[in-house]
């Protein structure tokens, strides 16, 4: 407590000088540790979280004073969470990069960029870096970000299914986008303006959440809400507001890993080797969680049906979305441990992790040249 001390010693120098009282380092001396944890504890806090998420301290300040209208908001933390750790999220999207080709010297676009830590990330590895964003207060957070970091970033607000607007745009090595996708409502459109921004032997690292995993049925990652995701975005955005929100449901339509890529083959864009690139370990374990999985999914369709907030029309959309959802399910479950050949089993479980276990699809794609 030498600390303490010392401030304790200055304030009673200052107190005498004024004719104060000695008594007062007596009350003073029995609240130190109560004014040591309230004043000194932030800034050590502080000091823990940029450590952690690897930001710097304009960035945590302004991150703190875009969020504060938004405390008691059921995804307050999840969202917090985002926030901060853009960093490290953009330094595991750049290391994944490398792997498939050198960053340095690259001119990388990351669309939706938010908090600037996927730019930064590829800057930081010697890539000319681009964000785009049409929200302009998020851009400000990634100038903070970007301050911090001490790298160069070009940031510009554009909107990427406006083909006007990011005409002046120039090619690019490596495009990345994470978590965007789903919020627009034109996808075929959006991946049109993508592409046409990729040089030919481009590389696009594309991260969208499956719709149909059954973590994103039982809670969406976007605001925490049973079975939205199977819905159509009319009903999704009844419930919705029949939930209690009353903020603008952000998200578009959400479509299968087929669909995806099929609407990439026009603009001569494939998976890198064929496959997505999320990890394929552990198939049986996995697959052995989906029933678990699947119960509880059951228990939440009761439990949206008994909700007196929600309109009969809503409970109508869940059932049905439910129903097939689990009705599908349990049968390619069936068919996967009725399999005999182990080689088709293994492809028919990596099958069922792709469909119902994995959370987030990671694409790396190539464009032909």
């Amino acid at each position: 407590m030498k600390m303490a001390g010392t401030i304790a010693a200055k304030i009673e120098g200052a107190v005498r000088a004024i004719g104060g009282s000695p008594l007062w380092r007596i009350a003073f001396e029995s609240r130190t540790e109560e004014l040591v944890s309230r004043v000194l504890a932030p800034v050590l806090r502080d000091s823990r979280v940029r450590q952690r998420y690897r930001i710097g301290k304009r960035f945590l300040e302004a991150v703190r004073r875009h969020f504060p209208a938004n405390v008691g908001h059921p995804m307050y933390d999840t969202w917090l969470e985002f926030a901060l750790s853009t960093n490290v999220r953009g330094e595991a999207a750049a290391e994944m990069v490398k792997g498939y080709r050198s960053v340095s010297g690259s001119r990388v676009l990351d669309i939706g960029c938010a908090y600037g830590g996927f730019p930064i990330a590829f800057a930081r590895s010697g890539a000319e870096a681009v964000g785009i964003d049409i929200n302009p207060g998020l851009l400000k957070l990634a100038a903070e970000n970007m301050r911090d970091m001490r790298v160069p970033v070009s940031l510009y607000r554009k909107d990427i299914t406006d083909s006007t607007q990011i005409a002046d745009l120039q090619d690019f090595d490596i495009i990345t986008c994470n978590d965007l996708i789903e919020h627009v409502e034109d996808v075929r459109a959006t991946l049109e303006n993508i592409a046409s921004l990729l040089r030919p032997g481009g590389l696009l690292y594309l991260q969208i959440p499956n719709a149909c995993s059954v973590r994103q049925v039982l809670k969406d990652g976007h605001y925490g809400l049973f079975g939205i995701t199977l819905l159509s975005r009319q009903d999704a955005i009844r419930y919705f507001a029949e939930s209690g929100y009353n903020d603008s449901y952000g998200v578009g339509n959400f479509h299968s890993l087929d669909e995806y890529l099929g609407m990439l083959v026009p603009h001569r864009i494939a998976l890198h080797d064929g496959e997505i690139s999320n990890s394929f370990e552990y198939l049986k374990e996995r697959i052995d969680q989906m029933s678990p999985s699947l119960e509880l999914i059951r228990g939440g369709l009761s439990r949206c049906l008994g909700d007196d907030r929600l309109s009969v029309k809503t409970k109508q959309a869940l059932a049905d979305a439910l129903n097939g959802y689990l009705a599908q399910a349990c049968s390619d479950l069936e068919v996967y441990h009725g399999m005999v050949d182990e080689a088709l089993k293994a492809r028919r479980a990596r099958s069922l992790v792709k469909r119902y276990e994995i959370e987030f699809w990671e694409l790396i794609c190539v464009k032909a040249s």
